[in-house]
């Protein structure tokens, strides 16, 4: 992974190894693997903009519709926020101060899947894991996309 320290990497691989693991996570889990996305989530934040990108796990996103609001969760968001100058309302130190979000980007959703059985040989795990990406990717735009008139299950 270009670009992460050898620390932020040894972290990374840790959180990798024990989603991985058939003693940690036998069944493959999903939420198993939430450790090791949010790590990644939180690094590629910090590449963005360290100061005003952050990741949102399991995110609800909001569609306002003419007479009610829905939402759906996704599994992570990076977050974006412009603000206004901030306020200082306690005094002279640098920590007190209170930002007012005007605006908040959502530049990246994460949908986590469960990863393909470890059973499968090469080519099946291949398929297997496409079927997946491409299943995550429609649950991502349904999750944007969805229509104000239809009902959410």
């Amino acid at each position: 992974m270009a670009g992460f320290s050898s620390k932020a990497l040894f972290g990374i691989n840790r959180a990798r190894a024990a989603a991985s693991s058939t003693n940690f996570n036998p069944r493959n889990l999903e939420f198993l693997w939430y450790p090791f996305w949010n790590r990644v989530a939180s690094r590629i934040a910090a590449k963005i903009d360290i100061e005003r990108c952050t990741v949102g796990p399991q995110y609800p996103l909001w569609r306002l519709c003419l007479d009610k609001a829905r939402s759906r969760i996704t599994d992570f968001a990076l977050l974006y926020w412009i603000e206004n100058a901030g306020i200082n309302v306690y005094g002279d130190d640098e920590a007190d101060e209170v930002f007012a979000i005007e605006r908040e980007y959502i530049p990246i959703l994460i949908e986590v899947k469960r990863a393909p059985s470890r059973k499968l040989d090469g080519n099946d795990r291949t398929t297997k894991f496409n079927r997946l990406m491409f299943r995550a990717q429609e649950d991502v735009f349904r999750q944007v996309s969805e229509d104000c008139n239809s009902e959410v299950p």
